[in-house]
């Protein structure tokens, strides 16, 4: 699972421990157990692995981020709700999947 830098590093560092993404593609198949792994978008060779310890699904970015929590998330960024939203939105096609396909917040503990 590829990651911009920054979220990989608060991974490394074990302050984020969910990871948000659309329910589409790839992160539509992971499930309990799972192993991932992740890497920083710019060095596929480093890479962190991860045993997968919930996974729910949810309708848009802001009725998960209510749930979950928004620091759970986006750890050390102090942003409001609307921000962390605009902030998931922001990223190629997640706003057209999210409506389509709905968000999952995936859980996962570094093994």
């Amino acid at each position: 699972m590829s990651l911009q830098r920054t979220y990989f590093n608060k991974v490394a560092s074990g302050q984020k421990k969910k990871e948000g993404r659309t329910n589409y593609g790839k992160a539509l198949k992971v499930t309990v157990g799972d192993r991932i792994i992740f890497s920083p978008n710019e060095d596929k060779n480093e890479t962190l692995s991860a045993v997968v310890t919930g996974v729910t699904n949810y309708h848009s970015f802001e009725s998960m981020l209510i749930k979950e929590g928004i620091e759970s998330l986006l750890p050390s960024m102090n942003l409001t709700l609307t921000e962390a939203i605009q902030l998931y939105q922001s990223f190629p096609t997640y706003l057209e999947k999210e409506k389509e396909f709905g968000v999952r917040c995936i859980q996962f503990e570094l093994v």
